[in-house]
């Protein structure tokens, strides 16, 4: 009897082994200290998230793309466009955090509640427009109290979209109780490591095909 418990905590056990390591091989959390900053230019008129998402080329060919080391994009790069920065957000230790968004045009920050994508929800967004350090204009720019918990890997997504003049798009954080809001940097950031390798359509390529 003795042995069959053995035997079944074995089996038990590496089962266990084998669905973590599975989870492990299936993460996206890429390089840390970066994330990607990409961009879709050609748009006519002040761009949405409807034109962004109906682009052939979206999300993994963009028009171009920067490395940052921080939350936020180039200054008045360009009039007409939309952008995208994804990855993955972590803390060393537990604790509660307040996140804020400042944008010229329209901006955008989802975050997961762990590090699946499809557990993404809307924290804080810029409806309009706001100064780079223009905290308050929105209420929706301030999001509600998150418990981020040390050591796990948060996913998040940031959307920016501009019709003309000034651009920019920052993603700001402070700990529940202070007021002094920073600019979240490459110690919680890591890339996102699951972009696709596919070709554009209409890219020569032998497939071994005839």
């Amino acid at each position: 009897m003795q042995v069959k418990k053995i035997h079944s905590l074995l089996i038990t056990i590496v089962l266990l082994l084998l669905t973590i390591t599975a989870a492990r091989s299936q993460s996206c959390v890429g390089t840390a200290g970066e994330v990607k900053w990409c961009y879709w230019t050609g748009f006519t008129s002040t761009p949405d998230s409807l034109d962004l998402f109906y682009l052939e080329t979206f999300p993994d060919h963009p028009t171009d793309s920067q490395t940052l080391g921080f939350l936020q994009t180039p200054i008045n790069f360009t009039d007409r466009f939309a952008s995208m920065i994804r990855g993955y957000i972590h803390v060393p230790t537990t604790a509660n955090y307040v996140f804020n968004i400042t944008g010229d045009d329209k901006s955008v920050f989802y975050l997961s509640s762990d590090e699946n994508p499809n557990n993404k929800s809307i924290k804080a967004e810029v409806t309009g427009w706001s100064n780079i350090d223009q905290h308050d204009k929105y209420s929706e720019q301030t999001s509600d109290t998150v418990t981020l918990v040390g050591g796990q890997y948060y996913y998040f997504e940031m959307y920016n979209f501009e019709g003309g003049y000034s651009d920019h798009m920052t993603l700001y954080w402070h700990l529940e109780g202070e007021t002094d809001w920073r600019i979240i940097d490459y110690n919680y950031l890591n890339a996102y490591g699951c972009e696709s390798t596919c070709d554009d359509r209409g890219t020569p390529c032998d497939d071994g095909n005839p």
